[in-house]
């Protein structure tokens, strides 16, 4: 028994992390120009990864320059088939945003749809009561056409306020995407399409990654 849990703290610390830096170029229909920075860590320990993110946007005759900052960290060691789960902590903070802290929970599903691969991760801090999911889906419409879907969400049930970002983008090569999103916003537990912020809400994207 020693032996094993000798040989399994081993594995864990001689695991080899991979880093890559993902950096996006947003732009809105109201011509304000967003930088989103990320520096992805996988494999840490194993069964863990980081996700730093940094989002610069710029100033223009519509909307004040701010700027937003996260670090989250994840260990996901509890796995069966395509599941896996553990616990989730991060760290907020920005122009005008309150800067805090919180640990929850986190669930992982991935695996292979028809060939396609797709990731999604669903996370609950109960300190603010709130649901944070990101998901992805690979897929090919012919040999040279790759694209890739993904969304982003949040929700408050206490509040029933939250917001739905999904996205559509077509893949030059492995380091470059160019696509667009939109972001809608959940009020009273409902998807809003806000008449008057329609031109912040869609966005072109422009993606390099290393």
């Amino acid at each position: 028994m020693i032996i094993g849990l000798g040989l399994a703290v081993l594995e864990l610390l001689t695991a080899t992390p991979k880093f890559n830096v993902d950096n996006k170029e947003v732009i809105n229909l109201n011509g304000q120009v967003s930088t989103e920075t990320q520096v992805i860590g996988s494999n840490i320990l194993k069964h863990g990864d980081i996700n730093v993110l940094w989002i610069h946007k710029s100033a223009n005759e519509n909307n004040n320059a701010s700027d937003f900052y996260k670090f989250r960290g994840q260990f996901l060691p509890v796995k069966y088939k395509g599941m896996s789960a553990g616990i989730t902590a991060q760290h907020v903070d920005g122009t005008a945003f309150p800067a805090h802290s919180e640990t929850g929970i986190v669930t992982r599903l991935s695996g292979k749809i028809k060939g396609n691969f797709g990731k999604i991760d669903v996370r609950y801090f109960p300190e603010t009561n709130t649901f944070d999911t990101y998901g992805f889906i690979n897929f090919n419409l012919g040999k040279r056409m790759k694209m890739v879907a993904d969304f982003l969400a949040d929700y408050n049930p206490k509040t029933n306020k939250g917001s739905l970002r999904p996205g559509l983008y077509y893949k030059v090569n492995d380091h470059l995407t160019i696509g667009a999103r939109y972001k809608f916003p959940i009020i009273d537990g409902k998807i809003s399409i806000p008449k008057k912020e329609e031109k912040k809400c869609f966005n072109l994207t422009f993606r390099a990654k290393f």
